[in-house]
């Protein structure tokens, strides 16, 4: 019985309340001024019922580092190429650049483009933000026991709303 909403997280007012809020696919490194991930923590905080829990995951600077220092990385499937370039502009402020080219017929490819921004925050400056709106926080690297220097993707697991 789990609902699927779609909107702007940023401006994001339902007037009703939640078990549960789930943010996947490092959605919030694309909203690219951290004032506006403080309203979205604000506002899963305002949508949680009393014990309710926020949930979701952010790229790091490890990954998107990583990222730009490889060459353009591509991905052939049977009728799509798919590449991805990582450009920074300025310390913490990314550029994904995505291409996908699409079989229409025999050697025909159909070329489609899209520049996704991203936003990286140091985890302690997420830290900060989120004790204002929640009592207990874990951190989840699902690639390692505990977060270190060389996560690269980490999930906020965020209870007790104050």
């Amino acid at each position: 019985r789990a609902g699927v909403l779609f909107g702007d997280i940023v401006r994001l007012d339902l007037k009703r309340e939640f078990d549960a809020i789930v943010c996947p696919f490092d959605t919030i490194n694309h909203i690219t001024r951290f004032s506006d991930w403080k309203r979205v923590f604000r506002n899963a905080h305002r949508h949680l019922k009393p014990g309710g829990i926020f949930i979701f995951d952010v790229n790091t600077e490890c990954k998107m580092e990583r990222y730009r220092a490889e060459p353009v990385n591509a991905e052939v499937e049977a009728n799509v190429v798919s590449m991805v370039e990582v450009k920074r502009s300025r310390r913490f402020h990314y550029t994904v650049l995505l291409k996908m080219f699409t079989r229409e017929k025999g050697d025909l490819f159909r070329l489609r483009q899209m520049k996704l921004p991203e936003l990286i925050v140091p985890t302690d400056v997420i830290l900060r933000e989120l004790s204002v709106y929640f009592g207990r926080v874990t951190l989840v690297d699902p690639d390692r026991h505990r977060p270190s220097a060389h996560t690269e993707e980490l999930f906020f697991v965020c209870r007790d709303p104050r």
